[in-house]
């Protein structure tokens, strides 16, 4: 089912106007988690732009993903990025196409741990205040789905994960993953000191859990299939999504091999 009133993503800038008193102080920056997760309309009379999810995908940088309503489902609008030195004040700003008329809308925290979209002209009547809100019974990583899984851009590139400023594999990082033999998952780094510890979800095709695990040691220079969630000790290693390089702590990476791909979603 079609929105009733179509998005059209031109282009996306982020910046900030004012400050929100008690959750940003002016001079300090942004704090990215403030407004990191899945945002989901609680404007019960709106059904076009229906989720809103903010990450951030490498350091210094914001990216923003929109959503409308489609039927029952979500269906993606567009992932866009900007760097946090654009960001000043909380507020993040949009510049978009709504109805087919050039919008911009600001995106800012609100009271009641609220996010407020609203149009940055006050004069604006051709879109009304939207409220979204944020589960706060559960953490970022339980609440992303498979189908959020499917809208990542996935690539075989290694994932640094070395004691440098380079460092992607940070614990409360979040990876978005396809196996070797087609599924998608997600893994979130517990620890990565002496070895690298993760909890991951792998779904099936159909879209439901396959296999999960709270935790998951990894030995360093061993394959691994994210299937399973098990060491791929196989010697054609043709069950293998990653294989975990540790040459010490200077140099580690997490690389998909076979036919896997990955892509960090939101850093820790």
């Amino acid at each position: 089912m079609k929105s009733p009133l179509p998005l059209i993503i031109l282009a996306l800038t982020l910046c900030l106007s004012s400050c929100i008193e008690g959750d940003l102080s002016p001079g300090n920056g942004i704090a990215v988690e403030s407004f990191a997760g899945k945002w989901d309309n609680i404007n019960a009379q709106t059904n076009s732009l229906s989720r809103i999810t903010i990450t951030q995908k490498i350091p210094g940088q914001v990216s923003v993903q929109l959503w409308r309503a489609c039927g029952q489902d979500h269906c993606n609008l567009g992932n866009y990025t900007s760097t946090i030195n654009d960001l000043q004040d909380g507020k993040i700003s949009l510049s978009l196409n709504w109805n087919d008329q050039p919008l911009a809308l600001g995106l800012s925290l609100y009271e009641g741990g609220k996010l407020l979209l609203s149009a940055e002209d006050e004069g604006n009547k051709i879109f009304a205040d939207q409220f979204f809100s944020r589960p706060t019974t559960s953490s970022f990583f339980q609440q992303i789905n498979v189908n959020d899984a499917r809208s990542v851009s996935l690539a075989k590139l290694r994932i640094n994960g070395s004691n440098n400023e380079l460092n992607f594999l940070r614990p409360g990082t979040i990876l978005i993953y396809q196996t070797n033999e087609g599924r998608y998952g997600k893994i979130q780094i517990r620890g990565n000191d002496d070895i690298l510890s993760l909890r991951w979800t792998t779904w099936e095709i159909t879209g439901e859990i396959y296999q999960e695990s709270d935790y998951l040691p990894l030995k360093g220079n061993a394959y691994y299939d994210m299937d399973r969630g098990e060491e791929d000790t196989g010697e054609s290693k043709s069950l293998s999504d990653f294989l975990w390089i540790d040459k010490g702590k200077p140099q580690r990476w997490l690389e998909p091999i076979n036919t896997a791909l990955i892509a960090v979603y939101h850093l820790g």
